[in-house]
């Protein structure tokens, strides 16, 4: 029996680059949790989504804009590089599946067209 570990993330678009023909997505995602006065908190999280399907690329490159609203998923991947001498660890997801929720929206979540 195969094990299966995919990740979901559900976020806003920042920064959309397409290099070495790989389509890169940086993604915000944000997860409340209570502080110690009991009052709430979000924290945002920046998420690398890297996708290596042509045909996934170019709905990205004709569909997608920062700001958007996506439903990604896929596995993780791991890499490392060098930097000034010393290795650099990174983490990326790499999508199987990037669906657009809405256009942009306003930070109360109401979609803007």
């Amino acid at each position: 029996m195969n094990m299966i570990a995919e990740f979901t993330i559900i976020g806003r678009v920042g920064k959309i680059n397409k290099l070495n023909g790989v389509t890169k997505l940086s993604i915000a995602s944000q997860y409340p949790r209570k502080d110690d006065k009991g009052e709430w908190n979000s924290n945002t999280h920046w998420n690398t989504v890297s996708i290596f399907s042509e045909t996934t690329q170019k709905w990205i490159a004709n569909t997608l804009e920062a700001g958007d609203i996506v439903h990604t998923t896929g596995r993780m991947r791991e890499a490392s590089y060098q930097k000034d001498g010393e290795t650099v660890y990174t983490q990326e997801i790499v999508a199987t599946q990037v669906n657009r929720l809405a256009k942009k929206a306003d930070d109360d979540g109401d979609v803007v067209e």
